[in-house]
């Protein structure tokens, strides 16, 4: 029975980043637009009640 080495995973992680920055991207920021920055109920309607971040 052979074994196989486990991989890094720090190691595949900094090679994909490194990958992504060599081909202009930046992982780090978010790719979308928050349109409301209190959160939002199951029905869309944002929240207003006392524990609130805002």
């Amino acid at each position: 029975m052979t074994r196989h080495a486990k991989p890094d995973v720090a190691q595949v992680i900094t090679d994909l980043i490194l990958e992504k920055i060599a081909a202009g991207t930046a992982p780090w920021l978010k790719p979308w637009t928050a349109t409301s920055t209190r959160p939002l109920r199951h029905n869309g309607v944002p929240y207003s009640g006392i524990n609130s971040a805002l």
